[in-house]
């Protein structure tokens, strides 16, 4: 029996050993990534995340730790942070074998002011907005990419990434209507947000982002007067932040304002609860 138990384990840890093999590790860049990465992916696949959840992509930098988990990964999938330009560069230079990505190519951009970024233009740009995936279709466009791109490394399991991927997107495209449903009773409503990163989600639903901070500086005396009337001219009940934003920051101004805080966060690593919070936090304070 003893002979048996052994030579049992020893052919399961033969298995993991190869499954542990074929294996693909891949990097994404922020938390919104992550449930795309994972669903289509599946059990063959293990996600790592560049910016850990809760932190800002836009102020985030790489450690040593990162950079040495980036040696085991076979792709990087970026998505127009800013952290990512001197990765490519060192990337180029010291791991020339790892696949990157580049998500954002097929998507639809806007810059800052609400307009539309056409051809090849990417938001890394001046004055483009970089939250891409704060619109439901441009992440259509990444499961799409990570459909490929698994596929190509592992042409074996090419059904498997096409079903998975098929199954995600038909989720994606039913939270689409489904978002498009409950925020339509608002379409011409302004949101009054601390940084502005929701234009994607709100322009997407016929809404409009007036943001306090403007090229990342916080409003003088003179702006927080604007800001006060047009406050009480769109009969604003709420300022709203995000988790990676000084609460301090918001809690100010919502004092200057009159107004209450709330909070919507831009980066949910579980992405589609993470779009239906955003919606339903926003009914809370549009609605009369």
């Amino acid at each position: 029996m003893r002979i048996r138990v052994i030579f049992a384990t020893a052919i399961l840890l033969a298995g993991l050993g190869l499954w542990a093999e074929n294996a693909l590790t891949v990097f994404v860049s922020v938390p919104p990534q992550v449930e795309a990465a994972r669903r289509i992916g599946g059990p063959a696949v293990q996600v790592e995340v560049l910016v850990p959840p809760g932190l800002s992509p836009e102020s985030y930098q790489l450690n040593i730790r990162t950079y040495t988990a980036l040696r085991a990964a076979k792709a990087l999938f970026l998505i127009g942070m800013p952290l990512e330009q001197p990765l490519r560069e060192r990337i180029a230079a010291r791991q020339p074998g790892l696949l990157l990505v580049d998500t954002r190519e097929g998507m639809t951009f806007r810059d800052m002011d609400g307009q539309k970024c056409g051809g090849a233009d990417h938001p890394h740009a001046a004055g483009a907005d970089p939250h891409v995936w704060l619109d439901v279709e441009n992440m259509i466009v990444h499961a799409r990419h990570l459909q490929r791109t698994f596929t190509a490394l592992q042409p074996e399991q090419a059904e498997k990434y096409r079903q998975r991927a098929e199954s995600y997107i038909q989720e994606l495209q039913a939270l689409q209507q489904e978002l498009q449903t409950s925020l339509a009773p608002y379409a011409g409503r302004q949101v009054l947000v601390v940084h502005p990163a929701f234009g994607y989600f709100l322009s997407r639903y016929g809404l409009l982002q007036l943001a306090v901070e403007q090229d990342g500086k916080e409003p003088g005396v003179r702006q927080l007067q604007e800001l006060l009337q047009t406050a009480r001219s769109i009969n604003a009940k709420a300022i709203f932040t995000q988790p990676q934003v000084s609460a301090q920051t918001a809690g100010s101004l919502a004092r200057h304002l009159g107004l209450e805080v709330a909070e919507l966060d831009p980066l949910p690593q579980e992405y589609c609860a993470g779009m239906r919070a955003i919606a339903s936090q926003l009914q809370r304070y549009l609605s009369p």
